[in-house]
Parts: C-alpha cells; sequence; structure tokens
C-alpha cells in the first residue's frame, strides 16, 4: 500500500480499519496481577488513582492463527491478503535472535549503523503481528533493549528494533513548532520538513522495509516477508512502540499510518505540538500510554495523554491491577525497590533499570501485557 505525503496540517483522515473503527460490546481478557514487589514505596498520597469513566470500545474476537493474543487485538489485521498470518515454522522450537547492520539489509545506508535486532520465539504460538520498537534519542551502538525485544517474543510476537535518526527534539530551535513534520520525515524520508534531511534508506520505514525482506531470507522460519506490503510496512499487521522519544515518535507514527496499537514507555514528550491534536488513522482507543512519578518528564507526559485525547483517567499500576479499569494512562509510583531509587524513566522498559521480584520477573509485565494486549 502507498502513503501520499500527510501533513499535520492535513484536516481528517479516513479510518483505514474499518473493523477496529465499528467496535463492539466484547471486553478484554484481563492480564494476570501484578507480582507484590518486596520493597515497595509508593509516591506520597499514592499517586494519580482512577478508573476509566467509560471503557474504551473493543472490537469482536476472531481471526486466524491467533495464538494468545487478546480479543480486541484479534480483529485488527484486515488486509484481504492477510490469509492466516505469518506461516512460522515451529516444527524445531527455538528462541530465533538476529543481530544486523542496515547496511546490510541495504547497501545504500550510509548512517546510523548501530545493530539493529530481531527476535522470534517459536517455542510459543505465533500471534501474527510484528512489533517495531523505537530506542530512545541518539544514535545507538545497539539499538532497542534486548530484554524487552526477548520478551515481547517469548509472547508470541516478531519484534524488530530499527535504528534510526531520533535527534530531533521539542526544543530544537531548528525544527520548533514543526517538530510533527520532522518526525514525519523521520518515518518515510519524504521532504516533510526543511530544518533537517533524512534519506529513505534512513528513515524508519526505509529500514523496516529492507529489514524484513532480509530477515525473510536470513530467518525463513518466521515468514517476515509476510510484514511486508509492496514497498511498504503492512501497517495492519504492526504493532508501533518505543520508549522515551521513540515513546514519543510511536504515537505520531500511529497517527499516520493504520497500526494495530501504539504504545509509549516514558512518553510523549512533544507537550504542545501540533502533530498531537492531528487526526489520526489510527482510532485513539488502541494507544497506550506508561510514565513514572520518578520521571522527571512525567508532567509533561500527563499534558500530552490530555492533548491526545487518551482513553480513561491516569491508574497507579502499583495500586491496581490488569485490566487497570481499562485505562490507556497507566502511572509507576513506586519511588524506591530494596532500597534503591527507581529509575523512572527507564523503568518502564524491560531492562535492567526495571524492578525484578525474587524470581527475576519484572514487576511491571502485566502492565506491558495487558498495553501491547497479550494475557
Amino acid at each position: 500500500m502507498k502513503y501520499g505525503a500527510l501533513s499535520l496540517r492535513s484536516g481528517a483522515l479516513a479510518c483505514l480499519l474499518p473493523l477496529a473503527c465499528a467496535g463492539s460490546s466484547a471486553k478484554p481478557a484481563p492480564a494476570p496481577a501484578p507480582t507484590t514487589p518486596t520493597t515497595p514505596t509508593p509516591a506520597p498520597g499514592g499517586g494519580p488513582v482512577a478508573d476509566a469513566a467509560t471503557p474504551p470500545p473493543a472490537a469482536p474476537a476472531g481471526g486466524p492463527d491467533a495464538g494468545g493474543i487478546a480479543p480486541d487485538l484479534l480483529v485488527v489485521p484486515t488486509s484481504p491478503t492477510a490469509g492466516g498470518g505469518p506461516k512460522v515454522d515451529r516444527t524445531t522450537p527455538k528462541a530465533h535472535y538476529l543481530v544486523f547492520k542496515a547496511n546490510v539489509a541495504d547497501p545504500a545506508t550510509t548512517r546510523l549503523l548501530g545493530d539493529q535486532q530481531a527476535f522470534l520465539d517459536t517455542r510459543v504460538p505465533s500471534i501474527g503481528v510484528l512489533v517495531v520498537h523505537l530506542h530512545g534519542s541518539g544514535e545507538k551502538t545497539l539499538c532497542g533493549y534486548t530484554e524487552h525485544g526477548k520478551l515481547l517474543a517469548s509472547w508470541g510476537f516478531h519484534v524488530f528494533t530499527p535504528c534510526y535518526d531520533a535527534s530531533v527534539s521539542w526544543k530544537d530551535p531548528s525544527c520548533g513548532a514543526a517538530i510533527g513534520d520532522c518526525r514525519l520525515e523521520m518515518l518515510d524520508g519524504s521532504d516533510h520538513s526543511p530544518h533537517l534531511t533524512i534519506a529513505r534508506p534512513e528513515s524508519i520505514e526505509g529500514r523496516v522495509v529492507k529489514a524484513l525482506a532480509y530477515l525473510a531470507k536470513m530467518n525463513p522460519e518466521g515468514d517476515w516477508g509476510y510484514f511486508l506490503d509492496g514497498d511498504q510496512p503492512r501497517w495492519s499487521s504492526i504493532i508501533i512502540s518505543g520508549q522515551s522519544f521513540g515513546a514519543t515518535t510511536a504515537p505520531l507514527i500511529a497517527k499516520y499510518r493504520p497500526v494495530v496499537r501504539s504504545v509509549s514507555l516514558s512518553g510523549p514528550l512533544d507537550n504542545g505540538a501540533a502533530w498531537q491534536k492531528a487526526s489520526s488513522m489510527t482510532p485513539i482507543d488502541r494507544f497506550y500510554f506508561f510514565s513514572h512519578v520518578n520521571d522527571g518528564q512525567h508532567p509533561s507526559h500527563l499534558r500530552s495523554w490530555d492533548a491526545l485525547g487518551v482513553s480513561g483517567m491516569p491508574v497507579n499500576v502499583e495500586m491496581s491491577s490488569a485490566p487497570y479499569g481499562n485505562s490507556h494512562r497507566l502511572v509507576g509510583s513506586m519511588t524506591t525497590f530494596n532500597g534503591a531509587k527507581v529509575d523512572g524513566h527507564n523503568a518502564t522498559e524491560a531492562r535492567m533499570q526495571s524492578p525484578q521480584d525474587a524470581t527475576g520477573h519484572y514487576i511491571y509485565e502485566p502492565v506491558w501485557r495487558y498495553m501491547y494486549g497479550v494475557p
């Protein structure tokens, strides 16, 4: 599917997910209750605790080869050629982990040559959905956090973490109020902004397309080519997610591409930017956000959620359990863990800064399962 050069200043956009837009009375499947941490200290007053006044609508259950995914996610891949989803070969079950530089998949690539990562676990049934997870700001030597990718793959997702140009910000005077146009250029490599130049091979879409073609050859067990739609990603079968800078870019992409879900961990930060109030190709009830009170950016995240019109009220995940009142505004309030201050900005992603229980399981795993739609 071809996508035109969409402007952040354009009018309303047609919904490209007819089943998702229709909705139904089905309720999302609950995730397991969170593990009780050994030494949590909630924020003063317990942080914001509220339930959504009206739960977001869920799509009807169904869909082939769904694996273990929650009902509201089953129906989302709507391409006529979707068939039964990717034909994953599980005859030799194992965890697949591939690391490669972008210029290996695409010789036209000349910059941002850190290690990209791909994950697939054929020990579990395939969900038939690809998670494209975006890293934080700056140029990385390893793009994306390995533990987060492995965790997502263990639930049945295909996962890819591209290296991309994560360098502009709301405070950058070159982009300024047109930060959305700069982020769009990061997405597709088209000339959306006069303030920067990102070629197609260095764009997120360019990287995803070339990586999927490469993975289709290098890891045929995963049928990665299923997630291609010609020279574009098959966005209708993709969850876009990210942490920090990526948590700001992910919802923007969801506004201009019809994705399964948008998942933001510690974001977004572009409070006041025009793109946050732009029309959306992805229904807003498929956007999910998780921020932490120990994050200095937390107040801006809350304001951005308001600007985006996110479903529900802020819910303290330490004082609630999945499905968190069906809210899409989730807040961590654990200020210390095992005697150390929680790094709120990085605790929202599966990595060393995120608290784990005595058995090595992440405290916030139930939160992530809910956000990605996995029971």
